[in-house]
């Protein structure tokens, strides 16, 4: 039997229960690529390690040929049919099947193809890089639909193992592979690889296990899934261009080397990003479920979790402003200095993109996939526009700044658009003051020059000061806070004690 009422009852319980499991996760995914980086940067030059992020940069935009977003279409309408198994079943194996398919037909193309334009970009041999790093992703995204299940059905835990086995075992096999065998890019390559075959594996023998894949195809819900998905495929296509404009651009202005550097800084900035993304994959279930059934209620809970995010994530930003000369001091080697620079410039573009969240699935639930696909095309536009503007002159200062700017552009559409599809008090005002409040703090302290060298000093002053932002950020929002706390931890706190 398939819940039905996941968005009842006190979300905070939910939230902490299911999204403590999700930050494990991204901390054993995205996490662990940032505790290998002293030997993948060991390993790998500058030069490589740019190449490498290039070309997985590149598997990027298959996404959108294989799937044509339809995983996303199963999520989405998983809540439609949800009250029969069977019904779930069909539209699950109707989009399998069809991916399937599809996918070993794209990936056929591109493997064919790849000794055009692979060779002349990276000046390296096709095989057996593009092999490496294009048929996984056939793969992952077969193993989305499985990972689709225990996500709308709230299942964190276990999601969260299934990750964290796939994420150590790839890490482990390619430490092993560029360590001692020596194989570089390829090794590293080769450990995604079997992490994916993994992944493949598990949730094709659960799907199968539970009834959840069967021998059919729906004609009837795969249109009903492409006309969900078919708006979203420019937004892949948009996503891919804003992540490689500014890889390609660097690359042509200062070469793989200069991509090496700012790709460190981007895998440092997604620390910030993990902080937010357990969170909001839980509201996310949360708001889908409870807009569609529970206007009001669902609401409120937006907008007390959409501020006390956003206060979150701000404090993480500066966290990180303060302590990124020291990140790229332990995990990297001198020939990365300077990432540390753009690492909090790059953090800003995360806040904007999990606080988006809240409003993209507002518009998901009304089926406004296209104004999603709208505000990512203006963003990776305005992307692109600002990377050719900035990285000729600024390099990859440039580069991030641009990330930065089209992160925001998106989270104004997003919002505005949000809007008009149901009022919600962001208490945007509130959002504005904390912004700016933080952004003093960041002024402040570069000015000082704490963070122009390390020392066991300056760490120590770091911390005096982290703390005394988090006392004035709490007695700023004290009122918000406060009441939070009372609606919603307490009660979490005490049902997960009981349980």
């Amino acid at each position: 039997m398939i819940t039905t009422d996941i968005h009842k009852g006190n979300w905070g319980s939910k939230i902490f229960k299911n999204g403590i499991w999700y930050v494990i996760s991204s901390i054993f995914t995205k996490g662990l690529s940032i505790f290998l980086l002293p030997i993948y940067t060991h390993y790998l030059s500058v030069e490589e390690y740019g190449i490498l992020q290039t070309l997985i940069a590149f598997t990027g935009i298959l996404p959108m040929f294989i799937s044509l977003a339809l995983d996303s279409a199963f999520t989405r309408l998983f809540h439609d049919h949800k009250k029969s198994k069977k019904q779930v079943a069909v539209l699950l194996s109707t989009i399998y099947w069809f991916i399937l398919a599809y996918g070993v037909i794209i990936i056929f193309l591109c493997i064919l193809s790849s000794g055009f334009w692979f060779e002349n970009l990276f000046e390296v041999p096709s095989y057996p890089y593009i092999y490496l790093a294009f048929i996984p992703v056939l793969l992952i995204q077969l193993s989305l639909l499985g990972r689709g299940i225990f996500a709308v059905t709230l299942k964190t835990k276990k999601l969260a193992t299934i990750d964290a086995i796939s994420s150590v075992l790839g890490g482990l096999i390619s430490v092993l592979l560029m360590a001692y065998w020596h194989l570089g890019i390829i090794g590293r390559l080769s450990g995604m690889a079997i992490a994916s075959v993994y992944l493949i594996i598990f949730y094709t023998f659960y799907l199968v296990k539970n009834k959840y894949l069967i021998c059919v195809f729906s004609k009837k819900l795969f249109l009903e899934s492409i006309s969900y998905s078919a708006p979203l495929i420019p937004y892949v296509a948009s996503v891919w261009i804003g992540t490689l404009s500014d890889r390609l651009i660097l690359s042509f202005y200062g070469g793989f080397e200069k991509v090496g550097i700012y790709s460190l800084a981007s895998q440092l900035a997604i620390i910030i990003y993990i902080l937010g993304d357990g969170f909001t994959r839980v509201t996310n279930v949360l708001i889908t479920s409870g807009l569609i059934a529970d206007n009001d209620k669902t609401k409120q809970n937006i907008t007390n979790y959409a501020f006390i995010t956003w206060i979150f994530m701000l404090t993480g930003v500066f966290g990180i402003f303060l302590f990124a000369k020291e990140l790229v001091w332990l995990l990297a080697t001198k020939a990365y200095g300077g990432a540390h620079v753009i690492i909090p410039i790059i953090t800003i573009t995360y806040v904007f993109g999990i606080q988006s969240r809240f409003f993209t699935d507002i518009l998901s639930v009304y089926k406004k996939t296209g104004l999603i696909t709208l505000g990512i095309i203006l963003s990776a536009s305005f992307n692109l526009i600002f990377n050719l503007i900035f990285i000729p002159f600024l390099g990859i200062f440039g580069a991030a700044i641009a990330t930065a700017f089209s992160g925001f552009i998106a989270f104004i559409f997003y919002y505005v658009k949000s809007q008009k599809m149901i009022k919600i008090d962001f208490l945007i005002n509130k959002m504005v003051t904390n912004f700016i409040f933080i952004s003093i703090f960041v002024i402040a302290v570069n000015y000082s020059g704490l963070n122009d060298f390390v020392s066991i000093e300056n760490f120590v002053l770091k911390i005096l000061i982290y703390l005394g932002c988090l006392v004035i950020l709490f007695l700023l929002n004290k009122t918000k806070i406060n009441h939070f706390v009372k609606d919603n931890f307490n009660v979490a706190q005490i049902n997960i004690w009981r349980k």
